[in-house]
């Protein structure tokens, strides 16, 4: 509801109560300007004529027009099913491919999704992920292969070739001789 603004009746705040009751009495308030705004009437009536305008319409409509709207919503059900496949065999293909070239399943799966969606971060992120596997099983394959250096022979068990003993030092050869000198022999004939 709305206040009455009581500044624009003369001399308000000196009266007295009844003489406010009596100036609050006599006040009239403008009556509002809906001069923008359309009638409840109006608005009724033109949402009426709609609706049966609608239904005429709809009415009105030949069975050939009501195959054609049918067969457009099928043609939009084919497209998004196909388009559906097409993601799910372009990220079952990139899968495969990652798995081939040494990611394992559950990284490869979430890798092929971020490549169909085009989310490049991903990609690099797990790509940096995979280079750092691949970096320590070579350096672990790496240490497997290479033989072991020259060193002492326990138990007469030669552990070093006849070539890698001509490479040693003289300290080196010292050793063996000391240590096992039947090593020493076998090395020197």
């Amino acid at each position: 509801m709305a206040n009455i603004d009581t500044s624009k009746i003369e001399g308000y705040a000196e009266m007295s109560a009844e003489d406010k009751v009596k100036a609050l009495e006599a006040y009239t308030i403008a009556d509002p300007d809906y001069s923008g705004y359309v009638s409840k009437a109006t608005f009724d009536k033109t949402a009426s004529e709609l609706a049966q305008t609608k239904k005429d319409l709809k009415a009105r409509m030949t069975e050939e027009e009501i195959k054609a709207k049918e067969a457009e919503a099928e043609l939009l059900k084919y497209k998004t099913e196909a388009e559906t496949l097409r993601r799910e065999k372009n990220i079952a293909d990139n899968k495969a491919q990652l798995i081939s070239i040494g990611y394992d399943e559950a990284l490869a799966q979430a890798t092929a999704e971020a490549m169909e969606n085009g989310d490049i971060a991903t990609v690099i992120k797990n790509q940096a992920s995979v280079l750092e596997n691949a970096k320590k099983i070579a350096k672990g394959e790496a240490m497997a292969s290479t033989t072991p250096p020259a060193g002492k022979a326990g138990d007469g068990v030669k552990t070093i070739s006849k070539e890698q003993f001509n490479n040693l030092s003289y300290a080196e050869m010292a050793e063996i001789y000391q240590n096992n000198p039947d090593l020493y022999k076998q090395l020197t004939s």
